[in-house]
């Protein structure tokens, strides 16, 4: 292996001492740079399903179907079944998640 190729390969090597982000930690953070996005685009202003959604409160379930509808994959009993068990929860930052996600559904 010449030098330049020994250079590319240890610059594109994978430190296997660094640790794998969490894919919950991972979507939380994603929601919560969202909501501080909003929230500076309106400036007192904000939107209604971001105000009451604590981003620490969401779920693994709620990630995936995060997952399904930015890939707009998402299955109507899918998201129905999804609905239901966030009503469930009684867990107001879900469901006002839940009510975005509708919105963005509504939108295709």
């Amino acid at each position: 292996m010449g030098f330049f190729s020994m250079m590319i390969f240890m610059a594109t090597e994978i430190p296997p001492n660094l640790p794998e982000k969490d894919p919950l930690a991972i979507f939380k953070e994603e929601m919560a740079e969202l909501k501080k996005k909003e929230e500076e685009a309106e400036r007192g202003k904000q939107t209604v399903h971001f105000r009451d959604i604590n981003t620490e409160e969401l779920t693994d379930e709620d990630r995936q179907m995060w997952v399904s509808v930015k890939a707009n994959i998402v299955k109507k009993d899918d998201f129905e079944d999804y609905r239901q068990n966030v009503d469930l929860s009684n867990n107001q930052s879900r469901q006002q998640f839940c009510a975005f996600l509708a919105n963005k559904i509504r939108m295709w």
